[in-house]
């Protein structure tokens, strides 16, 4: 079985603080991903940004060959227009799978943002609540749903994704990191036909909020 990841990251101008542990947290959920894919090549990679504007980062890349972002790849500035590039994200991964760069055996798409929409002009709610059902029943795409500064849970279901796939963070070191980590570790469980979908525990949300810093979630 293929395996896909793609990542959306927010970099509007309220993530300039948060960019270095940003930076650190993504390149460990990429590696942990990496080292299990030591001996199976079947396993692709993406990611893009947003802020006003939608950037592609990496287009379906052998996952063992994608590198490590570095901190001035991601230039933060500017508003968040969340909604057009979930859009747009689902649009580049229809588009690679009509090339033959990857099939739909298990698309997951991992949505990182510190705040909800507050720019996007060619997408509404509705729409991509609608968008994301359509793959994931017809499909069974699966989509993350991270977000700090605010409950994850309620904004996640606007945009039909369900309450287990959806996690607050605190935008700090530690939040960002625990985030990842568990979005890292559910995706790790999935990948060893230990569980059927992405599932957030509650030892997950103690930690991405960083009311359990202190435990290990490796």
């Amino acid at each position: 079985m293929s395996f896909h990841i793609e990542c959306l990251i927010d970099i509007s101008g309220s993530m300039k603080d948060s960019i270095s542990d940003l930076v650190y947290s993504y390149n460990n959920f990429l590696n942990e991903q990496q080292i299990l894919n030591i001996d199976n090549n079947n396993f692709t990679w993406g990611l893009n940004c947003f802020n006003h504007k939608f950037y592609n980062y990496i287009d379906c890349m052998k996952i063992n060959n994608v590198p490590n972002l570095q901190t001035i790849d991601l230039k933060p500035q500017n508003t968040t227009t969340l909604l057009d590039s979930i859009a747009y994200t689902i649009q580049k991964i229809d588009y690679n799978i009509s090339q033959s760069k990857l099939n739909n055996d298990k698309v997951i798409v991992v949505i990182m943002t510190d705040g909800i929409d507050n720019n996007s002009k060619n997408y509404y709610e509705e729409q991509i609540k609608n968008l994301i059902f359509l793959k994931e029943e017809q499909f069974n795409w699966k989509f993350v749903y991270l977000g700090a500064n605010q409950n994850a849970i309620e904004i996640g279901k606007k945009l039909g994704i369900s309450e287990n796939c959806s996690l607050s963070y605190k935008q700090n070191s530690n939040g960002i990191y625990n985030a990842l980590k568990s979005t890292s570790n559910s995706i790790i469980k999935l990948r060893k036909g230990e569980d059927y979908s992405i599932n957030f525990n509650e030892l997950d949300r103690l930690s991405s909020l960083s009311l359990g810093d202190s435990l290990n979630l490796s």
